[in-house]
This record gives structure tokens, C-alpha cells and sequence, in this order.
């Protein structure tokens, strides 16, 4: 039969662990709440950009990411500070996701010297060297070259120049209508041959009128 230091050690063990599921639990809704809110976010983001638009108060184009903002903030939140961003023309919620402040993008919308990349580039090319967003592009998988050059800097510095903290990888958007274009393949090849740290997050949106 056990002795009460034996049942009380029991005890103990037990409550330690039901404390460590509990905060366990915890943080993972805590988790969850924050990529919700990064997603309401996103969506209020891009209805405001609308409204200002139709009301003739941006003199930019602006193409809009509604409905794809849990495909922003599931891939860009798995990554760490120093792993880059590549986006298309569809990039506002990129770089709300990688965390750029909304008041540095909006401000860039309307050419603001306040927002991000002093306000130059209009609403297809955000960029903000601070959270390694590489910029947004106009042309059709215009951005999966600066990809490819980007994670091969990262490889090299890495093993050709010794540099440990230089350990991050690319992730790059684009979409359906990119997938004919003929500079894709020629980067999937380098990826693969020179096995380099890039992500390619094909969004099929449904949204591309031809292939390009």
C-alpha cells in the first residue's frame, strides 16, 4: 500500500500536469484569437482601401485580397523575423501579416512620405526593408526571380561564407494565371538543383482571366 508521501507525490505530479495541458490549451486559443484578429484585420483593411478608392481618394490602382486572408496569415506567421516576403500586385494584406503596421500601408496608398518605402510605389509594390517584405510586383510572376535571388543570398552567405545567423528562407505568392509563365519553371528548376530555402504558395483564386 503506498504511503501518504508516495499519494501526495502522485497528487502533485498530477497537478503539475493538468497545469501544463491547461496552459497549454490556453496558449493555443490564445493563438488561434490572434490569427483571427490578423484576418478581421486584413478583410477591414482591404474594405476601407475600397471604400477611398470609389470615392476617388487614391490615385493609384488598387487590387484587393477579400476572401484570401487566411492563406496570408497561415503561411507569413509560420515564418520568423528574418524570413522574407515576395508578393504580387495583391500584397496590402502581405504585409499587414508580416507586420507592417496598417497605418505605414494605408499611408502608402495615398503617397504619404509616413508610409512604408516613404510612400513611393503606389499600392503594387510594398516593401519594407525593417520586415524583409521584398516588395509587391505588377507584372505576373515578376517576383519569383527576386525570390529565387533573395533565399540563394541567404544559402550562400550561409555555406560559402560562414555567416550562422544568416538562416532564413523566401516565401513567395502568386497565382493561378502564373503557373504558364515560363520564368516559374526556370526558377522551380534552380530551387531544386540548388536545393535553396524557398517556399512557392500557388493561390488558386480563380481570379486570373488568362494565363499568362
Amino acid at each position: 500500500m503506498p504511503s501518504i508521501w508516495d499519494r501526495r507525490r502522485c497528487l502533485q505530479c498530477r497537478q503539475e500536469k493538468e497545469i501544463q495541458i491547461y496552459s497549454q490549451s490556453v496558449h493555443y486559443e490564445r493563438g488561434r484569437l490572434e490569427l483571427y484578429e490578423d484576418m478581421i484585420l486584413g478583410r477591414a483593411f482591404e474594405d476601407m482601401c475600397a471604400q477611398m478608392y470609389y470615392r476617388g481618394k487614391m490615385f493609384c490602382f488598387v487590387h484587393l485580397y477579400n476572401g484570401q486572408e487566411a492563406v496570408s496569415i497561415g503561411f507569413i506567421k509560420l515564418l520568423k523575423q528574418q524570413d522574407s516576403v515576395v508578393s504580387t500586385y495583391h500584397d496590402h494584406v502581405h504585409a499587414l501579416s508580416k507586420g507592417v503596421s496598417a497605418r505605414a500601408v494605408m499611408s502608402k496608398l495615398f503617397g504619404k512620405i509616413t508610409g512604408c518605402y516613404r510612400g513611393q510605389g503606389g499600392s503594387m509594390h510594398m516593401f519594407s526593408r525593417e520586415h524583409n517584405v521584398l516588395g509587391g510586383f505588377t507584372f505576373i510572376g515578376e517576383g519569383i526571380p527576386v525570390a529565387i535571388g533573395a533565399t540563394f543570398t541567404s544559402k550562400y552567405k550561409r555555406e560559402v561564407l560562414k555567416e550562422a545567423d544568416c538562416d532564413h528562407v523566401t516565401l513567395v505568392f502568386f497565382g493561378d494565371g502564373t503557373c504558364n509563365n515560363g520564368q516559374l519553371f526556370e526558377c522551380l528548376n534552380m530551387a531544386v538543383l540548388w536545393k535553396l530555402p524557398i517556399v512557392f504558395v500557388v493561390e488558386n483564386n480563380l481570379w486570373a482571366i488568362g494565363m499568362s
